[in-house]
């Protein structure tokens, strides 16, 4: 198999590979989604969506090939807790515990919460973060959990992915 490229996620790469269309090698570091397969497969089939149809996602093959088009910012909502990823900083925001920014160019694993050293950062991210809550719906539907457990694996104390899996 040839590996084309890759775009980084949160944590996993996506691998792209389409022979004669792609080129072998180049690697990407357009952020990406799950959000973004739909839009995709409908480009690669010649489809387009709706007038009136809003897809959150973007199509890899353009951001791939021009990471400008591809997104700036992803954003994540669960109950109480959501999130930010913009470059190279992650933001994590529950309730009313206090702000956890991740610079992952230095700390992939999210040990070190740097929102003290970067109050700049966390206003401008909050401030994005507000903007993007703006535009969605409420919630379809909630944890079977509720908040509780949102607000336990997000604290600093909660280190490691067996802990974190005690709440899920």
């Amino acid at each position: 198999m040839q590996l084309v490229g890759w775009i980084r996620g949160i944590r996993v790469p996506l691998i792209m590979q389409w022979p004669k269309h792609l080129p072998a090698g180049v690697q990407s570091a357009s952020l990406v989604s799950t959000m973004d397969i739909l839009p995709t497969c409908i480009a690669l089939a010649g489809g387009k969506t709706l007038p009136d149809q809003k897809i959150d996602g973007k199509n890899l093959l353009e951001s791939y090939r021009s990471p400008e088009k591809g997104h700036a910012e992803l954003f994540w909502r669960r109950g109480v807790a959501k999130a930010v990823r913009h470059k190279d900083w992650k933001m994590i925001a529950v309730d009313t515990q206090p702000v956890l920014l991740f610079d992952l160019s230095t700390d992939q694993t999210e040990q070190t919460n740097v929102a003290a050293e970067h109050p700049e950062v966390c206003q401008r991210l909050l401030s994005d973060l507000a903007k993007w809550e703006e535009e969605m719906q409420d919630p379809k539907w909630f944890s079977p959990y509720g908040d509780y457990n949102q607000l336990m694996k997000h604290r600093m104390e909660v280190v490691g992915r067996e802990m974190e899996r005690l709440y899920p």
